[in-house]
């Protein structure tokens, strides 16, 4: 349990600011990891290209596997960064409301209805 001042009080917080603090965390290394496929993607794809311009058929491209794995490595990065945004949303929301905000005054701040932040605050603790 931590603290943080809020209008000249000092109010007790809970584990959710140090959630959100991990979140973000979490959202960085999402996104390093999301750059490094997403060169990989643009290797692979410029393989593609190569061999397509030597003539090569798109059943022959796609049987050699290489828009399969382009296309999995962009579900990869789509998966790692979603899960990591949804994660970030969670536990912000929690941290918020921790410092004492209703769930409208967090909806209007991330632009979603106050059902949908009382949805995601329901999800606090579970995996």
């Amino acid at each position: 349990m931590s603290s943080v001042v809020r209008k000249g009080v000092t109010m007790a917080v809970s584990g959710d600011r140090d959630q959100a603090a991990d979140a973000m965390e979490m959202v960085a290394d999402a996104a390093d990891a999301a750059a490094d496929d997403e060169r990989r993607v643009a290797r692979q794809a410029r393989a593609v290209g190569r061999l397509l311009a030597k003539g090569k058929s798109w059943v022959e491209v796609v049987d050699s596997g290489a828009v399969s794995r382009v296309l999995k490595l962009l579900r990869a990065s789509i998966n790692q960064l979603g899960a990591a945004a949804r994660r970030l949303q969670v536990a912000v929301a929690g941290a918020l409301v921790d410092e004492g905000m209703t769930t409208r005054q967090i909806g209007e701040r991330f632009g979603v209805t106050h059902q949908r932040i009382s949805a995601l605050l329901s999800r606090r603790g579970a995996p």
